[in-house]
């Protein structure tokens, strides 16, 4: 379960930067980049969120230790991934803003 709502907060996420992409080719205001920014850094805090229930669900005993050691890398590299889309975006308004 916690996988899947993982990868849907990563398709978010990737959805995001794309928005951020697509309006600063059609030079939209800094205000709408922003906003979107705003948006990317509540979905990659909320991936913080569920990377520590996952990680606390991992250790509760209930996986075999091979299993824990594969999710928990999977875990981790989705919350790399969500934060990479965070900084993309973050670059993404510093351009805007240096272009405006």
């Amino acid at each position: 379960m916690i996988l899947k709502i993982a990868f849907w907060w990563l398709n978010s996420n990737f959805i995001n930067v794309m928005h951020h992409i697509y309006f600063i080719n059609l030079s939209t205001t800094n205000q709408k980049i922003t906003k979107l920014n705003i948006e990317m850094k509540e979905l990659e805090t909320y991936g913080d969120e569920i990377l520590r229930k996952a990680i606390s669900d991992l250790f509760s005993g209930k996986y075999e230790a091979l299993e824990v050691i594969k999710l928990r890398d999977i875990y981790k590299e989705i919350e790399n991934s969500l934060d990479t889309c965070y900084h993309i975006s973050d670059m993404i308004l510093n351009i805007a803003f240096k272009q405006s």
